[in-house]
């Protein structure tokens, strides 16, 4: 895996509404808390830095085909303290920092059911479900799913709540990195006869996506990796955060919209 320099994206208004909702709930301010408190043992990390120690991912809602299937983490935390948001933005935290928020989201996500219910989908239909994660002390990955758990009225849990505020923090300063960029990518395809009248043929050093499944009308594809090069020079403007969609036809002549993100470290 590789960064490279590369030109920022706006996020996608998905992306955007659920930043812009979680500022509304407010953010924290003040120091974070200690890493342990009295009597807790210390907090372990991976000697792996490629481990992933806590993550914040959205899932479902109503949203274009294909986005959930491209759409990256909202934010990555590894154990050496590389953070990325949004498959597009990478910030490095300090060993100290990357302590505290494990130690913050432990304390805030441990003893929680694995899906926590606050009355929200009585509020508002097609929202995302926000997922939590964080690494337990066996060293073992342990999420909670709420869904949409910004939205205003929905009784969740201060604990949960000051957690999701504690990744958003750090998403913000992700956020306003250095660009990210790898090797490898993800390709993401959805059959559409309304691709363009001039639609590219598939580059033929660039592996034909293979279908996945059917959604509705739109039968999906992906290429789960292919090089990054390779794709950049055949699809240039498709970016992470905010996917580009291209028109393409495949090699059995089937006309797609295509779409594509960098693969993350642990991917």
């Amino acid at each position: 895996m590789t960064r490279r320099v590369a030109r920022r994206s706006v996020p996608a208004l998905a992306y955007g509404l659920l930043a812009a909702a979680l500022v509304a709930v407010g953010v924290a301010s003040g120091c974070a808390r200690p890493a342990q408190g009295p009597g807790e043992p210390p907090i372990g990390l991976p000697t792996s830095g490629a481990a992933v120690v806590a993550e914040w991912s959205e899932e479902g809602g109503f949203v274009p085909p294909g986005w959930n299937e491209i759409r990256a983490p909202r934010l990555v935390v590894y154990a050496d303290g590389t953070v990325i948001a949004d498959a597009n933005a990478t910030i490095t935290l300090t060993a100290d920092e990357v302590t505290a928020l494990v130690g913050e989201l432990q304390r805030d996500l441990g003893g929680l059911p694995v899906v926590v219910h606050g009355g929200a989908e009585n509020i508002v239909a097609d929202a995302s479900t926000t997922v939590l994660t964080v690494i337990r002390p066996d060293g073992e990955l342990a999420s909670v799913r709420a869904y949409a758990l910004v939205i205003e009225g929905a009784d969740y849990p201060d604990k949960l709540v000051a957690a999701s505020r504690a990744m958003q923090k750090v998403w913000e300063r992700a956020s306003a990195g250095s660009p990210y960029q790898a090797d490898g990518v993800r390709i993401v395809a959805y059959g559409s006869e309304h691709s363009g009248t001039n639609p590219k043929a598939w580059p033929k050093n660039v592996p034909a996506p293979q279908r996945v499944s059917a959604a509705g009308d739109f039968p999906l594809y992906e290429v789960k990796r292919a090089d990054a090069t390779a794709v950049l020079a055949a699809f240039p403007a498709s970016v992470a955060a905010s996917p580009g969609w291209h028109e393409a036809t495949l090699p059995d002549g089937t006309k797609v919209l295509l779409a594509w993100r960098y693969l993350l470290p642990h991917e």
